[in-house]
């Protein structure tokens, strides 16, 4: 029976030389790929843990500078060799392929998953705890805008050339509304789309945000949707919050890492 080892090491046969240093995550990639977790009780694909095996390559993509040919290599194998009828792979797609300004547009997608956290962040009024989780929806908001009206003011671009990045721009909008009119206690707290402040600014002591930190690792310790742990963690850490976030997508998401 091949291993993954076996997987991955032709795959490297077919890469480039200089591919090889990155056989531990061809290992890893290939090991998730196959991993039982990524199917329902149906035996669909389960979208969330697809998701997040993207945001995880993204994380190795910026960080570590895996090329996208030997991620797409590995699908290509993993696919092919896959051999139970009616078994499909996660999809890929490279995220800087199909996204305008994709470290913005991961932040934005997955304001989602943590809605349920800010809120239980910001109706405490305690500045010194909600700070950086108010300076993260007040950057969600100026980015959306930012990238709603560059590209997707016109019903070409909305319809053509920027149809993805503009579709998924209309989800944090539909999400971001509702959740905006049906938590009252948080209308003072956080802008609106629609009429957003012009300028805002925070100064979030490093100290806070460390606390802030390791009370939403702590929240998500304990919780049975840890997959759903935000963006939000890097900027309250003080650095890239995409990059904080796919870090932890690496170490906490149920993949076999």
């Amino acid at each position: 029976m091949q291993t993954y080892e076996d997987l991955c090491e032709e795959v490297l046969v077919e890469s480039a030389e200089n591919h090889r240093k990155h056989k531990n995550f061809c290992i890893k990639l290939i090991r998730n790929l196959y991993s039982p977790s990524n199917y329902g009780k149906r035996g669909n694909l389960n979208s969330e843990r697809c998701k997040n095996l993207t945001n995880w390559l993204y994380y190795m993509i910026i960080k570590y500078g895996v090329p996208n040919d030997l991620i797409s290599k590995c699908f290509e194998k993993t696919r092919n060799k896959m051999t139970q009828p009616g078994k499909h792979i996660c999809p890929y797609s490279p995220y800087n392929e199909i996204h305008q300004e994709p470290e913005a547009m991961l932040e934005i997608n997955n304001f989602q998953g943590i809605m349920d956290i800010i809120k239980t962040k910001l109706i405490d009024n305690d500045d010194s705890k909600n700070c950086s989780c108010k300076e993260y929806v007040y950057e969600c908001v100026k980015m959306y805008n930012k990238m709603n009206t560059e590209y997707c003011s016109t019903v070409h671009n909305r319809e053509n050339k920027y149809k993805i990045t503009c579709s998924q721009l209309n989800l944090f909008k539909n999400s971001y509304d509702i959740y905006y009119r049906t938590n009252q206690d948080l209308i003072n707290k956080i802008p609106s789309l629609d009429n957003p402040p012009v300028q805002h600014y925070f100064n979030c002591s490093s100290s806070n945000s460390d606390k802030e930190l390791a009370s939403v690792n702590n929240e998500q310790n304990s919780s049975s949707t840890s997959s759903t742990l935000p963006t939000a963690i890097g900027t309250m850490a003080g650095v890239s919050s995409v990059l904080a976030f796919l870090y932890k997508v690496s170490t906490n998401f149920n993949l076999i890492i």
